[in-house]
């Protein structure tokens, strides 16, 4: 092989090499490098972002101590029991109580679901069916409001059962409503 061949085959090797670092390696090299700075500004975002929840920790923690100093302080107006079943079985006799209070005949007593919870506390529910005259069923659903324990009541459905009957007969109401009231769960492991 002559020199001035060898020169030129070296000289196309070095423009193959060139070629193919120009237009693979380079390219590559360039794409890693820049995703790699794109990488780092997101973790240095995360990492802002997470000191700042850090400084915020004091203020969360003074935050729940509030939270809890208040549902504290609700204890006398929940319904007592640390279970759905205690609470529902507290929710009834007060339902009970108030029916027999007002001289209302309690017909039926239905547990319902309801999975609402809210800052600690747990809800349960009961539809009432009673019969009773316009007063009593009235003062009924009044003690159930004026009670010391908060409950709701809701889906209030009210039949006079013998409107047509005479003057002298006292006119008896069929009512049924959903009444719900709050309890504090246990903790696990208390």
């Amino acid at each position: 092989m002559r020199p001035r061949d060898k020169r030129a085959l070296i000289a196309g090797g070095a423009v193959a090499l060139l070629a193919i670092l120009g237009t693979r390696v380079v390219p590559a090299a360039w794409r890693s490098v820049w995703e790699g700075r794109a990488e780092a500004q997101r973790g240095a975002e995360v990492l802002a972002r997470l000191r700042l929840e850090v400084g915020r920790a004091a203020v969360l923690e003074d935050s729940g101590a509030k939270i809890r100093a208040k549902v504290v302080a609700l204890a006398p107006k929940i319904l007592a029991g640390s279970g759905p079943a205690e609470a529902l079985a507290a929710l009834t006799g007060r339902v009970t109580a108030a029916a027999a209070a007002q001289r209302v005949r309690l017909e039926r007593t239905s547990p319902l679901e309801d999975s609402t919870g809210l800052a600690g506390l747990r809800r349960v529910a009961l539809r009432v069916a009673v019969t009773g005259d316009s007063r009593g069923t009235l003062n009924f659903i009044g003690a159930l409001a004026q009670g010391p324990v908060v409950l709701s009541t809701d889906g209030l459905s009210m039949v006079a059962s013998n409107a047509s009957a005479s003057s002298d007969v006292a006119e008896a109401l069929q009512t049924e409503f959903t009444v719900r009231g709050w309890y504090q769960p246990r903790e696990r492991g208390r």
